[in-house]
């Protein structure tokens, strides 16, 4: 076993390639009988960033075809292909942007372009359509104006909430989004209605032109009664939601690795690697002493098996000058002329000399001091090297336990009481950062859940409306936490993420809905509302298809999500607008 010290991070993909091979340069000049693998950190993010290329390229190919096919199969207009467009420039321009602002960005972000190519391409898809069931450029686009950019305006809204996030991959997000939604905003309102032509309106799409949806064809009531029913079953299902802190489950490396890292330890051991406590000082005498108190404390929480400890082994200065004064007072109270005496008395049955033990009274009181920690015997060298470390500003003395949560949590209180003092945990650390990535988006989420509300109730400016365009916001945030059990999935740092951008959508449908109804307007927007979804739907939906953790996680609770509130906005929308309606005439009357 050969064991390198690099200066590369594991965080440093491009460096982690550059060590990687050179060292697997090194390795092809061993002779053929000789096998090697190469156990490093740096492999998993390799092999992360290898699984997010494949899917990226997967992902997006399968969204590219699948926007092609449905704009020209079912708008049958080759027009239509400006809609392609739109996503498709807005993502690549947004990439440029963001690049050249905030530097190199995660593959995450550039895996995550499928998804906001489905969102982006909304607007586009509103104006087309208006154009095309209306009746004439201006007034179309004139009329959809408003629920357009307000649609646009709370969308963004969502992803400018991770501006607040410390995490920069999340600032990469909020900033490529956002620009991203904008180009496709601004490019849907200005420059798409004068490609589609003066009089692009189709006699072939009246059909499109009627709200169908405003015609009563099922009781509404038992559509708002069994969308409140799923709705109290997707509450109840969200008691057995669990939220994994568990950092292992972000790690798609690929099999080979993670063979290579099982044969390791076949061979060497250290399948559980143990927890470490680091007790540093200036001195070696000082870390020695505070190395003793601790053990003292430590052996009595979690006992002495548990805890393997240098104390135990070699002791301070200090403590053996104690040891060595109360051995010489032991022996200076006449015990010397006693014990020759049993010795004598006890030992002639055996035959003993009488100068057999001479040696030993001899040298009795003869003890000296080392004062430094010694290389003798070489087994001593050994544990030495293991237990103390020779730092550039003192020592640190190590010691070991095992890395569990029953043993962690009693160490920390001993550590908390000896400043400086500290434990190296792996599951402890993939316990901080997961807590830390949780608190974060946790934040985020309650920042994106008062802005939202907030700018649906300043665009629309009447709180009945409002609430009604935060129906689907309600559903699609339901079914994530009411599905995820029933999968069998836990919540996730990255399904936040994900239920963060539904929330987004979901408004989206809302407010289009919302619109629609209250003005009755004639834009063909049931059409639009569900090619918005569809696209969504085939953006997000292309991740189920991924083979890294995070990627797929995020790909089931957008398609949940996105459906959720789809359903909702086209049916439940309606329907409880309806309601209100027959409620209100009823009352007249």
């Amino acid at each position: 076993m050969v064991i390198l010290t690099t200066p590369v991070v594991l965080t440093d993909g491009f460096g982690a390639k550059k060590l990687i091979t050179y060292i697997k340069s090194r390795i092809v000049d061993l002779p053929d009988y000789v096998s090697a693998d190469i156990i490093a950190g740096h492999m998993h993010t390799i092999s992360n960033e290898t699984v997010i290329k494949k899917d990226i390229y997967l992902t997006l190919s399968i969204s590219t075809a699948a926007f092609l096919l449905l704009f020209l199969f079912f708008f049958r207009d080759i027009k239509a292909i400006f809609l392609f467009v739109i996503p498709l420039a807005s993502v690549l321009a947004a990439t440029n942007i963001t690049f050249l602002l905030l530097g190199k960005l995660s593959y995450f972000i550039i895996g995550m372009g499928g998804v906001i190519a489905g969102i982006a391409v909304d607007y586009g898809i509103h104006i087309y359509m208006a154009i095309r069931t209306g009746d004439g450029r201006p007034d179309s686009v004139k009329k959809i104006f408003k629920p357009v950019v307000t649609g646009a305006l709370t969308t963004m809204g969502v992803f400018a909430a991770f501006f607040f996030s410390n995490v920069p991959g999340y600032r990469q997000l909020a900033m490529f989004s956002i620009i991203s939604i904008l180009i496709c905003l601004l490019y849907a309102l200005f420059l798409l209605p004068n490609f589609l032509g003066k009089n692009h309106s189709n006699p072939k799409d009246a059909s499109l032109n009627k709200n169908n949806f405003l015609n009563k064809t099922v009781s509404d009531k038992l559509i708002v009664c069994s969308w409140v029913g799923f709705m109290i079953f997707l509450l109840i299902s969200c008691s057995r939601l669990n939220f994994s802190n568990n950092i292992e489950q972000f790690d798609g490396s690929t099999a080979e690795v993670l063979q290579a890292e099982q044969k390791f330890h076949q061979v060497w051991g250290g399948t559980e690697q143990p927890a470490v406590f680091v007790v540093p000082d200036q001195t070696i005498e000082a870390a020695l002493e505070k190395n003793e108190d601790i053990y003292k404390i430590a052996v009595q929480k979690i006992g002495e098996d548990n805890f393997i400890s240098f104390a135990s082994i070699w002791q301070s200065v200090k403590s053996r000058k104690e040891n060595l004064r109360r051995w010489n007072t032991f022996w200076e109270k006449n015990r010397t002329s006693k014990l020759k005496k049993l010795i004598a008395q006890y030992g002639e049955p055996y035959n003993f000399r009488e100068n057999a033990f001479a040696h030993f009274f001899e040298n009795l009181q003869s003890g000296t001091i080392i004062k430094n920690i010694p290389d003798k015997p070489e087994f001593f060298a050994v544990l030495t090297e293991k237990f103390v470390k020779n730092k550039k500003d003192g020592f640190e003395i190590l010691s070991f336990f095992p890395d569990k949560e029953e043993y962690i949590t009693p160490l920390l209180k001993v550590c908390n009481n000896f400043p400086g003092a500290f434990i190296v945990s792996r599951n402890m650390f993939a316990n901080i950062i997961s807590e830390s990535i949780s608190s974060e988006i946790i934040y985020l989420a309650i920042i994106a859940g008062i802005i939202i509300p907030l700018l649906a109730f300043i665009f629309l400016r009447n709180i009945k409306l409002c609430l009604l365009s935060l129906a689907p916001v309600l559903s699609s945030v339901a079914a994530i936490l009411g599905m995820l059990p029933l999968m069998g999935m836990p919540m996730n740092a990255p399904s936040v993420i994900a239920c963060m951008v539904v929330v987004g959508l979901a408004i989206d449908y809302g407010i289009f809905m919302v619109y629609t109804c209250s003005l009755n307007l004639k834009t063909g927007t049931h059409t639009a509302v569900t090619l918005s979804a569809v696209t969504t739907l085939i953006g997000a939906g292309v991740l189920v298809f991924a083979k890294h953790p995070m990627l797929f996680s995020i790909g089931v609770t957008l398609v949940t999500g996105v459906f959720a509130g789809f359903i909702t906005s086209i049916f439940v929308i309606p329907a409880l607008f309806r309601l209100k309606k027959e409620l209100l005439l009823s009352c007249a009357g």
